[in-house]
C-alpha cells in the first residue's frame, strides 16, 4: 500500500512573488469587491422587482447600482494598471530591506 504523504505534489515552488495573508488580500481588494458586490446586488434585485412589477420604485435603484459597479471596476482597473507598470524587482528589494531591519 503506497504512502499517502507522497500522493500529492506540492507546487508552491511555482509561485513567484510575495505571498499575502487573507487579511492583507481583503484589505487590498476589499473596497473594490464591496462596491462591485453592492452594485450587483442592487441591480439584480432592482431588475427582479421591477420586471415583475412588484415594486416600481426599484427602477430608480439602477443608476446607483451602475455607479457602484463602475466605481469598483474602475478601482480594480487602476490597481491592475499600476501593478503592471510597477517594477517587481524594486518592490521585492524594498520588501526584503524592510524585513531585515
Amino acid at each position: 500500500m503506497p504512502s499517502r504523504k507522497h500522493e500529492s505534489i506540492s507546487t508552491s515552488w511555482l509561485v513567484v512573488g510575495e505571498r499575502y495573508s487573507r487579511k492583507e488580500i481583503a484589505a487590498r481588494g476589499g473596497v473594490k469587491l464591496v462596491l462591485l458586490s453592492l452594485g450587483c446586488l442592487l441591480r439584480v434585485s432592482g431588475e427582479v422587482l421591477g420586471y415583475q412589477a412588484l415594486l416600481d420604485a426599484a427602477w430608480t435603484w439602477l443608476p446607483y447600482s451602475a455607479l457602484l459597479e463602475l466605481a469598483g471596476v474602475t478601482l480594480f482597473a487602476i490597481n491592475l494598471i499600476t501593478t503592471f507598470l510597477s517594477d517587481p524587482l524594486a518592490q521585492s528589494v524594498a520588501t526584503n530591506a524592510r524585513g531585515s531591519e
